[in-house]
């Protein structure tokens, strides 16, 4: 069974709430390193990001596509972990 993965933000954006909520620093590890794994495996050398076709592969097999929300909605909540 393959696994992709499609930028939705649901998990990043329940961690943030976790962390704001608990203040927890637990939380805010496992969106960094989701955070990382993002940068790592999605960026797309020319410019943006793509989704992953199946997450156990490695290297990462890139669609031709990035989700509209990703931008809006997940960078957000990344750039608040940094303090901007």
């Amino acid at each position: 069974m393959k696994f992709s993965f499609h930028f939705r933000p649901e998990t990043v954006e329940s961690l943030f709430i976790a962390f704001r909520l608990t203040g927890d620093e637990r939380f805010r590890k496992f969106g960094w390193d989701i955070f990382q794994a993002i940068e790592a495996h999605c960026r797309v050398e020319t410019g943006g990001y793509a989704s992953v076709w199946n997450v156990d592969a490695v290297p990462a097999v890139r669609l031709d596509n990035m989700e509209t929300f990703f931008l809006v909605r997940q960078m957000v909540v990344f750039t608040e972990r940094a303090g901007y």
